[in-house]
């Protein structure tokens, strides 16, 4: 067409073009929004796959209970390499936390000394148990401890009660809760347990330790108290203070023995 010098004319009515156009442009946008439309569900389909296990990991890392959360974790299907290191991440985390708490309430619930419940341990442990249940106390005290110090010194009395502690534990039923209260005062809850029962157990603690080498004094004897808790209302402070007052009637006939408190019923209590 250019070497022969050809034109080429289209002659058409206007409205014609018009309709052309306008029914070009239309397909277009239709196509062009269906292209959209499918493109947006589509990411929206591979978003939701991509962020539920992240949801889901922010989910269980809301909750307070440790390891519950670490179990929930491992079920999670983290379906691609991202969301698995980043659930490991979080549970390698969980895990360093719950060791560090469990450490740190372990470290304020027990004695550094002798590694005994402290009253704090104590007060958590008991409360556990059903106050209507059976539970007994038995108060014990070292008889002249203050002496051991003052001849041997402070050393001696530490390694006085460590040992002291190592063996009452040695006597101790696996399900009583031995605790130093302070100082050569300590405390044993027996769960479950009837006032006979805790008898025999603060008399067996009793005759061994008598019988048992002490670094640096060799013999130690120790005095003791037993309450119930049932005969105290269930009151765990009361039944204490019962065990703590037979304790000190022990060391008032003699030392070296075991006292069993009253029901403070007896005595005009509430």
């Amino acid at each position: 067409m250019n070497q022969a010098n050809w034109k080429i004319i289209i002659s058409g009515e206007p409205d014609s073009v018009s309709r052309i156009l306008m029914q070009t442009m239309v397909n277009a946008f239709w196509f062009t929004l269906a292209i959209i439309v499918l493109t947006a569900a589509i990411v929206i389909f591979f978003s939701a796959r991509i962020s539920s296990p992240l949801e889901r990991l922010v989910e269980f890392t809301r909750e307070e209970d440790s390891e519950v959360t670490l179990k929930k974790l491992s079920k999670i299907n983290a379906w691609y390499k991202e969301a698995e290191r980043l659930r490991e991440a979080v549970v390698l985390h969980l895990q360093m936390m719950t060791r560090r708490v469990n450490k740190l309430s372990d470290e304020t619930m027990t004695d550094p000394l002798t590694g005994l419940y402290n009253r704090k341990g104590f007060n958590q442990l008991v409360s556990r148990h059903s106050a209507t249940n059976t539970h007994c106390i038995i108060a014990i005290d070292i008889d002249h401890f203050k002496k051991i110090n003052d001849k041997h010194g402070h050393n001696a009395g530490h390694a006085v009660l460590v040992a002291l502690s190592a063996r009452l534990k040695s006597v101790c039923p696996p399900e009583g809760i031995v605790c130093r209260f302070g100082g050569e005062e300590f405390v044993v809850f027996m769960p479950d347990s009837s006032l006979n029962e805790s008898v025999n157990v603060a008399e067996q603690m009793r005759e061994y330790i008598n019988e048992e080498d002490f670094p640096y004094t060799g013999n130690v004897t120790i005095s003791l108290g037993v309450a119930s808790v049932a005969d105290n209302g269930n009151d765990i402070t009361r039944a204490l203070k019962q065990a703590d007052e037979a304790l000190y009637e022990a060391k008032r006939a003699g030392r070296n023995k075991v006292v069993v408190s009253p029901s403070p019923d007896m005595y005009g209590y509430i």
